[in-house]
């Protein structure tokens, strides 16, 4: 064998090996998007639910609350309501900002989770989102 049928043997093996890297990496870059997009996923559902849990325990302590007799306990009790309101809303706000965020980058990526049995990735999130602002509405409407 001479020498340049050795050398175009090994530029074509590592063209080859270069092509193959290249493919590697943007199947690994795919699989780690995944990944990060089931995380992410799985951590909103987790914050959604401890959301969902929360307003139930504020909505009985906005049910059960005394009427204050004095304009002092009256005073100290909208304060602490609002407080409470402000409280809610911005836990809200921030659970439904990352449901949001997450959204389009479900819409932006193109790639598609099964979240469970019954919803893909993009779905669940639109179903929590509508969920927990449909019990932030309720919340208000029972401070008010």
């Amino acid at each position: 064998m001479d020498s340049t049928g050795s050398c175009t043997s090994v530029q074509t093996t590592l063209e080859k090996l270069s092509t193959e890297r290249e493919e590697l990496g943007e199947l690994w870059s795919t699989r780690k998007l995944r990944l990060d997009l089931c995380l992410q996923l799985r951590l909103f559902e987790r914050d959604a639910l401890e959301l969902s849990s929360q307003f139930e325990v504020w909505g009985e302590q906005l049910q059960t609350g005394e009427l204050p007799r004095e304009l002092n306990e009256a005073e100290r009790g909208m304060r602490g309501l609002d407080e409470q309101l402000n409280h809610i809303q911005s836990a809200t706000f921030n659970v439904v900002q990352r449901g949001q965020d997450l959204l389009q980058l479900f819409e932006s990526s193109g790639i598609s989770l099964m979240a469970d049995s019954q919803y893909n990735g993009e779905t669940r999130v639109q179903v929590l989102l509508e969920y927990l602002q449909e019990r932030a509405v309720d919340m208000e409407d029972l401070a008010t």
